[in-house]
């Protein structure tokens, strides 16, 4: 809601800004739940037998969503002087990042889970 509306002060378009908060919020989340699920033991050895080197692909854009949600957010949110210019470009860099970072938490999900890993790997096989 602050984001949006300290957006809409600026004439900035909010809908990406929101959308890399929760692409983050959602890595939390399933990064979270694996590691409650597995333990952390199991968790890492499912990633480091089943995900190849799309996980440093993976990391490259997390790290870079991170960096830019957090430049974007104290832009918004604090007295923090920007350029409109730079803040721009982040929000359209951060609306690519974030589709990235989702489109491989979804196969990151199956990856992980025994079942859709096996059920996955079986059809493959076929």
């Amino acid at each position: 809601m602050v984001i949006r509306e300290k957006a809409r002060g600026i004439n900035l378009e909010y809908e990406p800004v929101i959308e890399a908060n929760a692409a983050l919020v959602d890595y939390d989340l399933w990064l979270i739940d694996s590691v409650i699920e597995y333990g952390f033991e199991g968790f890492v050895k499912r990633l480091e037998d089943r995900v190849d080197g799309s996980g440093e692909r993976f990391l490259r854009y997390l790290y870079a969503l991170y960096l830019i949600v957090l430049s974007m957010d104290l832009a918004l949110l604090s007295d923090m002087p920007y350029r409109m210019d730079t803040l721009r470009v982040l929000v359209e860099w951060c609306s690519r990042y974030a589709d990235e970072v989702e489109d491989y938490l979804d196969t990151f999900l199956f990856l992980v889970s025994d079942y859709s890993y096996e059920t996955l790997a079986g059809f493959i096989k076929s």
